[in-house]
């Protein structure tokens, strides 16, 4: 198994931006490096999350989804109105030959870990334990962000799902008392590790901001989040 999973505390919390940084820095390291979304909802093309994936990356082949949906719902419901059933075999068998063809697959979902993918009880968390890769946790630098990301690591961890870390999303540019405690009591109360602090991006330099923070330094905590091999090195997880 060579994989990552992105998981999200709660919806819009920025996995897309997330996982874009996650690929974008493998590629720059040296892994072959590959994001997959199996589901999208909410969106008029199948190309619109692949199409940002890629511009990141800076590679034409570094993204692939299997479904995707127009109405903006739970994947379960857009599914059953749309008359397309969420196969979760058929997302397996493509995440298993995406391992076969790439260095890591690096997997974002929709939502967070109990978002159904169909009526009969089938959730990302099932999905998550079927092709055993661990997570990491995005979550958004905002009041309640202690308390949401608890309970989903604490969930996660019930189901026996290993979790590798936690990406803070949109931190202030400067330095605040409150969201250095945030940081401070995510890794201390979830016993895990900050692997990464992104920033509030400018909408209209997304990209090129995203790629700069990619390409700026090694983040070598992130490799070993990701149990990535590299020049016969192991980075190994370690939660400090």
């Amino acid at each position: 198994m060579a994989g990552i999973f992105i998981t999200g505390n709660d919806t819009d919390v920025g996995k897309t931006v997330a996982c874009a940084y996650v690929v974008r820095t493998l590629r720059q390291a040296g892994i072959n490096a590959v994001a997959y979304k199996p589901v999208q909802t909410g969106i008029e093309t199948d190309q619109a999350d692949m199409e940002f994936y890629k511009q990141v990356a800076g590679h034409a082949a570094a993204a692939q989804t299997t479904y995707t949906y127009k109405v903006p719902c739970s994947p379960h419901l857009a599914a059953e109105l749309e008359n397309s059933a969420i196969g979760i075999e058929q997302i397996i068998n493509q995440i298993r030959q995406l391992e076969k063809e790439y260095d890591l697959v690096v997997v974002e979902g929709a939502g967070g870990l109990v978002v159904p993918l169909s009526s009969d009880g089938t959730t990302m968390t099932t999905l998550i334990q079927q092709i055993g890769f661990p997570v990491l946790v995005v979550a958004k630098s905002k009041v309640g962000v202690l308390n949401h990301t608890a309970l989903t690591i604490h969930y996660a961890r019930s189901k026996g799902i290993k979790v590798n870390g936690i990406i803070l999303n949109e931190c202030g540019n400067k330095l605040d008392p409150i969201e250095e405690d945030n940081k401070r009591m995510l890794e201390e109360m979830n016993d895990t590790s900050i692997i990464v602090k992104l920033p509030v991006f400018e909408p209209a330099a997304l990209i090129e901001q995203l790629q700069q923070m990619a390409d700026s330094v090694l983040n070598e905590r992130l490799l070993q989040a990701c149990e990535v091999h590299k020049n016969g090195k192991r980075y190994a997880y370690s939660k400090k």
